[in-house]
């Protein structure tokens, strides 16, 4: 029997039929797991029949990875508009506050999709090539607005990959280790120091 053909949305209602199948299929593999949920229980909460669920989607993989997308979009959504912000040099530090406490309030308000889709990522290759596509994408993103502002002039992007891994572990602390010796305001402030000494070759440091 022959597969049902794949099909890319152009219009606005079918863009926004496959995102919501996509948002279903996120919530139900963060409230139940990836191997306890089924193509039927996305469609059923997606308000769509299963056929039209494997028109968009080959296979529950498939939703899997534009969920892991749409999972990376609104954790770095805020970021990268923050980052837009940024006019001077002197409003670095105020700015970079702000971008790390909405990096920690994203991870906080998806904790249960960080958990099971970066559990994935170690057993899954799909999924662990998807999350190296997602962070590439960042790191460049990250690397263009750093260039584009002349704050560094060397190793930029390897500075930029270590520095949204310092945030990223800042992130992880807050939302799931919580380390009793660990005073959260001061690890935040070491961590703006530390970020400022990465990203300028200006002498920023308070």
């Amino acid at each position: 029997m022959e597969k049902q053909k794949i099909r890319e949305p152009r219009q606005q209602r079918s863009i926004e039929k496959k995102q919501k199948i996509a948002e279903a299929g996120l919530e139900l593999i963060c409230r139940k797991g990836y191997y306890h949920t089924n193509t039927a229980e996305i469609a059923k909460l997606a308000g769509v029949s299963t056929g039209i669920v494997y028109s968009y989607f080959r296979d529950k993989k498939d939703i899997l990875l534009a969920a892991l997308q749409l999972y990376s979009d609104q954790i770095t959504g805020p970021m990268f508009q923050s980052l837009k912000e940024i006019k001077t040099i002197e409003n670095l530090p105020e700015l970079l506050s702000r971008i790390i406490d909405s990096f920690a309030d994203s991870h906080r308000e998806t904790r249960s999709a960080h958990e099971e889709l970066g559990g994935l990522a170690h057993t899954d290759p799909d999924v662990y090539a998807l999350f190296l596509e997602v962070e590439n994408k960042i790191t460049a993103q990250l690397t263009d607005i750093i260039t584009s502002l002349s704050l560094v002039s060397t190793n930029i992007q390897e500075k930029v990959h270590m520095s949204y891994h310092l945030v990223e572990d800042y992130c992880h602390e807050i939302a799931f280790h919580k380390h009793d010796y660990l005073n959260v305001q001061a690890l935040k402030q070491e961590l703006i120091r530390t970020l400022l000494f990465l990203l300028s070759d200006h002498p920023l440091l308070p």
